[in-house]
């Protein structure tokens, strides 16, 4: 009898040491609640599957075509010809960006006894026409480019990209770029900068755009951070408009 009892009583014990058998987990390895909230399980759900919060990523076909580099040859000079930094002149990068960008369609030559004689028929033609000599956005660039410079084909393009500056270099246009002046960082200013300021961007290098900035005389092939310069992209609509991103492509 108490052999059999024994025997029952060593089944009884192997039962119950297996039954009772903890959890292993790995090192980092949590254990789960016994009974886990709903909102827990959603957000264990959402790191398991992270990739579905990712949108798609798309290649861009034409950035690909584009060649890597592109740089247009043009003569330049600064809003201040001589130097001789005026109010006149201080507020002449508008009218200096379109007589670069001028005499590079046609095709002429340009120093600073030329560009500094445009400037001023340019400057006389909007005080007999527009009754003064404002800041201009890229709308009244068109229009003066149509009306005072005669081209038909000017098209001021809004909500721009990096990319549609380069596609347009890289078909032979120059592009005028309306700026917050500040948001350049070009040491060249008189410091603090312009709050509006106007260049023409006419090639790019990688992620580096070459501009003819009129705003300095150091400004031929002077060389931006594309991001620096997107970021400054702005308008002026009775007031500087640091959200619009907007260009001036007057072509041939």
């Amino acid at each position: 009898m108490k052999k059999i009892g024994l025997t029952i009583l060593t089944l009884f014990l192997i039962v119950f040491l297996v039954g009772c058998k903890p959890k292993t987990t790995g090192e980092n390895e949590a254990v789960p609640a016994a009974n886990p909230a709903p909102t827990e399980q959603k957000a264990e759900t959402s790191v398991q599957n992270p990739t579905k919060l990712e949108p798609p990523k798309i290649e861009s076909k034409q950035e690909e075509s584009l060649p890597t580099k592109a740089n247009l040859k043009m003569s330049f000079v600064p809003q201040a010809p001589y130097a001789h930094w005026d109010q006149l002149r201080e507020d002449a990068c508008e009218e200096a960006s379109l007589i670069v960008v001028d005499h590079f369609l046609k095709n002429t030559p340009l120093n600073s006894a030329i560009g500094e004689r445009e400037i001023q028929d340019m400057v006389a033609w909007q005080l007999k026409n527009w009754d003064g000599h404002f800041d201009l956005g890229a709308e009244q660039i068109a229009q003066l480019a149509k009306d005072y410079l005669g081209y038909k084909n000017v098209k001021a393009v809004r909500n721009i990209s990096i990319l549609d500056i380069k596609k347009e270099i890289a078909a032979g246009n120059p592009v005028i770029v309306p700026t917050a002046g500040r948001k350049l960082y070009n040491p060249n200013y008189r410091q603090p900068g312009p709050i509006y300021h106007m260049l023409v961007v006419k090639g790019y290098d990688g992620d580096k755009f070459i501009a003819m900035d009129v705003g300095t005389r150091k400004g031929y092939d002077y060389v931006y951070d594309e991001k620096v310069l997107y970021t400054a992209a702005a308008d002026w609509q009775d007031g500087l408009k640091e959200n619009e991103k907007v260009i001036v492509v007057i072509e041939k």
